[in-house]
């Protein structure tokens, strides 16, 4: 797709057993005009060959990295192939519900000024029972709120390309595993955060969630 409306980004690392369901979940939206762009972290399993159908249809494209480079560095090469007027990230065993995209376009249509924001998430278990909801803090100072701890995730957020294009993930190693929470904390320091006040995204609980 030449001029997609969104770009879903998604980096992946051996997660042969559960790209397909992540993937099936974006294949699937109700709002058509996007593209899916994987970045494969140098997987030593089958994950590229379980992605390799959809490439060949020219349904994803795939960007294949030889070594892990880790999340960050995964997200930004992201970033640089994508080509929507506004991005959303998602990991590779979380999932997008059916109105995800359309919901997001429709903020868009009411909030044209908006180049930041994020609906709500839930953590479920493998049959898709809702064990948690996520939802955004009261209302009040985002920046001091965001000081308190991270209340979003990598998934269920959207930068337009004019963030995307110019502010990137910290490649550096040592905040691994709070590089979104430094990201989102930058953009914020720049950009209003809106908010869908709707559970559009999920998050795999699995034993092999990086979390753990």
């Amino acid at each position: 797709m030449n001029n997609p409306f969104f770009s879903v980004v998604i980096p992946t690392y051996n997660r042969e057993d559960l790209v397909l369901g992540t993937l099936k979940t974006v294949l699937n939206q109700s709002y058509v005009n996007f593209e899916v762009i994987v970045v494969d972290n140098g997987s030593t399993d089958n994950t590229l060959q379980v992605l390799e159908p959809f490439e060949k249809k020219g349904r994803i494209k795939v960007i294949k990295n030889k070594t892990n480079l880790e999340r960050s560095k995964a997200r930004n090469m992201g970033f640089k192939a994508a080509k929507g007027d506004f991005l959303t990230l998602l990991d590779s065993d979380d999932f997008m519900y059916q109105d995800n995209l359309k919901d997001a376009a429709e903020f868009l249509i009411k909030n044209p000024s908006s180049h930041f924001f994020a609906n709500r998430a839930e953590l479920v278990d493998g049959e898709g029972k809702s064990l948690y909801k996520y939802d955004f803090p009261e209302e009040g100072d985002q920046i001091k709120l965001f000081a308190k701890g991270n209340f979003l995730s990598c998934i269920g957020v959207f930068i337009s390309k004019k963030i995307y294009q110019k502010h990137y993930f910290n490649e550096d190693p040592t905040i691994l595993g709070s590089e979104d929470w430094e990201y989102w904390i930058r953009l914020r320091s720049i950009y209003n955060l809106g908010k869908i006040n709707k559970i559009n995204s999920a998050i795999l609980n699995h034993p092999n969630r990086s979390v753990n």
